[in-house]
């Protein structure tokens, strides 16, 4: 267990259906994190919060951000409204982990980057799954010489028709399948670390009377002969995966982007002749493991820039694929 001097001392600012499942528990779990309270506009929601998890429960950012118990914020708002709440965050001199998409623009992307960089505080864009025991050993693995150069990666996240859509299909608030599911492949992509990415061709689409993009498609390439495929979108059956083909081995990997449970510990390692061999990873939970990452970053200057360089090179290439699309 981590001093509580220097653990993460969390408000969550947002209260939405993914706070109740995923965040406040993983905070409560975490032997790194110390739930101090919750903020939300919605009377209800503040006293769940505070009722099940037994935390403070403020009204408003105003009041969350004059709590001195408070040194972290996990921002679980609509992307829409990342930039200005996340700057307010950062002003305040609290550290910030934030759903992804960091914000809805490469400018107001780079533009909290620079402002963490500046105050030299974390700024964590909350890709789960990344922290995740599997991934860490899959880029790992890609790596090295026995699995060979990189030459095809697949990855495609679809969900169905959402029932509560909430602020997805709102433009002003930062909705459409591009921020919201688009982001992960994307994030896949730059972890395997294949080298300087040109965007090829990028789709996206559009449903009938929805004002946001509900999917798209994108080819990506680098070196001589890399390319990966990428595919994303509402309204389809759920798929969550990725596979990378290397000179020497392929890996297969379901549920890539699952926080975790039984379906995250196996990926399927080929040889170069398709024999099969199933691995096996511990189970651990995404979100603890992130926050457990955040945690020791605060006294870590080396791994502040990471989270800093991983959140300015996914705004880099999440700004040059949207640069490319052509819409239908």
């Amino acid at each position: 267990m981590v001093e509580d001097g220097h653990m993460l001392n969390v408000a969550v600012w947002g209260l939405g259906t993914h706070a109740f499942k995923n965040v406040l528990p993983a905070v409560v779990a975490s032997g790194a994190a110390k739930l101090v309270g919750v903020c939300s506009r919605e009377e209800a929601s503040r006293r769940r919060a505070s009722r099940e998890f037994g935390c403070a429960a403020w009204p408003d950012a105003t009041a969350m951000l004059a709590d001195d118990r408070v040194n972290t914020v996990y921002l679980a708002t609509p992307i829409g409204l990342h930039f200005e709440q996340g700057l307010n965050v950062l002003r305040s001199g609290r550290h910030l982990i934030c759903e992804k998409s960091l914000t809805d623009s490469h400018v107001n992307s780079i533009g909290l980057v620079a402002e963490a960089r500046q105050r030299r505080l974390v700024l964590g864009e909350a890709f789960m799954y990344r922290f995740h025991p599997r991934l860490q050993s899959i880029f790992e693995l890609v790596r090295r010489e026995e699995f060979g150069a990189i030459v095809t990666v697949t990855s495609n996240f679809f969900l169905p028709s959402l029932e509560r859509p909430g602020y997805r299909y709102t433009a002003s608030l930062g909705g459409g399948a591009f921020l919201d599911a688009g982001c992960y492949p994307i994030s896949f992509l730059l972890g395997l670390g294949v080298g300087s990415l040109a965007v090829s061709e990028v789709r996206f689409h559009h449903a009938l009377d929805v004002e946001v993009d509900t999917g798209g498609t994108a080819v990506l390439r680098w070196g001589d002969r890399g390319q990966a495929s990428l595919g994303w979108g509402y309204g389809a059956t759920y798929r969550n995966e990725a596979t990378v083909i290397g000179e020497k081995k392929s890996l297969f990997i379901d549920q890539v982007f699952a926080k975790g449970g039984p379906r995250c510990t196996e990926v399927m390692l080929r040889d170069s002749h398709g024999k099969g061999e199933r691995r096996s990873y511990k189970s651990a939970d995404g979100f603890v493991e992130m926050l457990a990452y955040s945690q020791k970053a605060l006294f870590n200057e080396q791994m502040k820039e990471t989270l800093w360089g991983e959140a300015e090179q996914q705004a880099n290439l999440m700004e040059q694929v949207r640069a490319l699309a052509i819409c239908d």
